[in-house]
């Protein structure tokens, strides 16, 4: 009996126990809902007023699944917030082109990076400008997500941009009136109606007035100086000085001192000597062939870039630069870097903006154009009156790969030019170097002369080797245009593709009179 006693004061003790928890969690539980409304009221609430703030703001998880989207993002794209929450970033949309954004660098330095500009077109159709901001977010040091901010700045540019077009046009006045700044070329003296030239000039006419650092990219002879100068003639400094230095050209132990200057002492024979960038102010510095640039020398000019400094050699004190400096490379630079020829970080803090310049086989459409410029531009030069190619010299002018360029084209045009005779008009296939000799003789009818000859015969041992057929074949051919031009030599040999003293040396081979 005692027994049963004590299991019931047990039984009893338990249950009191049981009623004094399940108040606790009672109790928890009701802490839980009023902790859960006011956790779901704060979510809301930053969800409003995300939806309400003039940025767009959107973060995705460490897989790249979108777990936030506010509502001012929806007016760059076609997507609704309901649309992208749970999908991932890479499957909708692509990185922007003219912007260097290496998200995987930005965590692992686990630093935002803040007021980028950038300009870009929603898949409407509708062009906009932003500041924007790329934040990586870590909790006990672990990284969780990773977020975007964009501030709509277009309205604000277009005001500005229209401020910057007034100045422009008036330090475009003074400039003509001056005609100092060490440019002789605007946009207007580059050449050319193709879709891929005039983006270029858009582009030029956009960037110009921000003072970026600017990188060049084009193969020889595409006219990148050109494309600089154009960019400096449309700045707000156009009245500013315009240095160019080629990277190539100078001599690695001199380059420092031509950039930076020098002090007296510093080095026997040192004077006091200002840098290019001291002697170009707020102008632009242009350097030509920076994949040139010694490594040791990129680091120094990095330093100068981000700091906005310079030191003479000798020197102990500072001095403040305000210039623009465009930058160009004949190399494509991220493959300059793959070959370590430019260091990765140089490259990243020159090309703020990447100007590509198409070469002239992917511009076929200007080589006509750029033929009559330049045929008037030296009619004028040496005194002649050209008025046009040879139409199947132009045939093949369009054709041609022209691995040199524009520089080639001009070169080979000027050359033309100088040797036709003065009162020549057309210039004609035997004025230009044999591959183009080649490419007209084309053109001969080949099979009339040989219907004459005897080359027309099917081959035959008895006929002899290889080289008296070709021998034979070369006569009749000669034999058969000389008639046709009535002995005339000169016609002849114009015809033929080569010129009069060849024609006689192989009319002497040959034996005709």
């Amino acid at each position: 009996m005692k027994e049963l006693q004590l299991r019931i004061q047990e039984l009893e003790k338990a249950l009191e126990n049981q009623i004094e928890e399940s108040k606790k969690l009672i109790k928890n539980n009701q802490e839980l809902e009023v902790e859960n409304k006011a956790l779901k009221f704060k979510v809301n609430l930053m969800e409003d007023i995300l939806d309400n703030m003039y940025e767009a703001v959107h973060a995705v998880d460490t897989e790249g699944k979108i777990i936030l989207y506010s509502k001012p993002n929806e007016k760059y794209d076609i997507w609704k917030k309901e649309e992208v929450i749970g999908k991932y970033e890479i499957d909708l949309w692509e990185p922007p082109s003219d912007f260097l954004f290496d998200k995987e660098q930005i965590i692992k330095k686990g630093k935002p990076v803040k007021n980028i500009k950038m300009i870009g077109n929603s898949r409407i159709g509708k062009q906009f400008h932003i500041i924007a901001g790329f934040y990586p977010y870590f909790e006990n040091e672990e990284y969780k997500a990773f977020y975007y901010t964009g501030r709509d700045i277009t309205t604000l540019d277009s005001f500005i941009m229209q401020t910057y077009e007034l100045q422009r046009k008036m330090s475009q006045t003074k400039l003509k009136k001056d005609l100092i700044n060490g440019c002789k070329f605007t946009l207007n003296d580059i050449i050319g109606n193709s879709e891929a030239v005039r983006a270029c000039k858009e582009k030029v006419r956009r960037i110009a007035n921000y003072n970026a650092n600017i990188l060049i990219y084009g193969e020889t002879g595409t006219g990148k100086e050109l494309f600089a100068q154009g960019i400096h003639n449309e700045s707000l400094y156009a009245h500013e000085p315009f240095i160019a230095l080629n990277c190539s050209a100078v001599p690695e132990t001199l380059i420092e001192s031509l950039l930076f200057g020098t002090v007296r002492g510093a080095f026997t024979g040192a004077e006091n000597i200002p840098g290019v960038f001291e002697q170009v102010g707020k102008g632009t510095l242009f350097l030509d062939e920076i994949n040139s640039m010694p490594l040791s020398m990129q680091a120094k000019l990095l330093r100068v870039l981000q700091d906005k400094k310079i030191r003479r050699i000798g020197d102990t004190k500072d001095i403040d630069i305000e210039c623009c400096v465009i930058c160009a490379t004949n190399m494509d630079p991220k493959e300059a870097v793959k070959k370590n020829i430019m260091r990765e970080d140089f490259f990243y803090r020159i090309a703020t903006v990447i100007l590509t310049i198409p070469p002239l086989r992917e511009r076929k459409e200007d080589i006509p154009l750029l033929i009559d410029y330049f045929i008037e531009k030296f009619n004028k030069k040496y005194g002649k009156y050209i008025k046009n190619l040879d139409a199947n010299v132009m045939e093949y002018f369009v054709r041609c790969h022209w691995p040199g360029n524009v520089r080639e084209l001009v070169n080979t045009l000027e050359c033309a030019i100088m040797l036709c005779e003065e009162d020549q008009s057309t210039l004609t296939a035997e004025l230009f170097p044999n591959y183009i000799y080649y490419a007209r003789n084309r053109h001969l009818n080949i099979v009339e002369i040989s219907e004459k000859s005897e080359s027309s015969r099917e081959y035959d041992s008895s006929y002899g080797n290889l080289n008296t057929l070709l021998d034979n074949y070369e006569r009749n051919i000669i034999m058969s245009v000389i008639n046709e031009n009535k002995n005339n030599i000169s016609a002849a040999a114009k015809k033929l593709g080569i010129d009069r003293k060849s024609l006689y040396r192989k009319m002497e081979k040959y034996n005709l009179r």
